[in-house]
């Protein structure tokens, strides 16, 4: 059967088109599957069921794992190492808070 909006939109039936799984990786990213499923609800008005946002996440992540990509070159270049930047849990219930050190 042909169909015209699918072949335009880029979905097939089931699917989830490009646009939709990067929503879906990145609140999947962000905080518990649970809770990403009803920041799209909130965000976009469509209902996602969790297994489908977990596996876009879970899916991504091991692709990006995969590439294993070397620090820039540039550190090297002129005598510096790359940082190691990471999150610790801050008393104050503001954002995010980031520790830097050196590796």
């Amino acid at each position: 059967m042909l169909r015209p909006f699918c072949t335009r939109a880029g979905v097939a039936a089931r699917g989830t088109s490009r646009r939709l799984q990067r929503v879906l990786v990145d609140f999947g990213a962000e905080e518990s599957f649970a809770r990403a499923v009803g920041r799209v609800r909130e965000h976009y008005g469509v209902d996602v069921a969790l297994g489908r946002l977990r596996r876009h996440t879970l899916v991504h992540g091991a692709q990006m794992s995969a590439l294993a990509m070397p620090p820039p070159r540039i550190f090297h270049s002129i005598g510096l190492t790359p940082l190691a930047i990471t999150r610790t849990r801050m008393s104050r219930p503001a954002g995010t808070g980031l520790s830097i050190s050196l590796d």
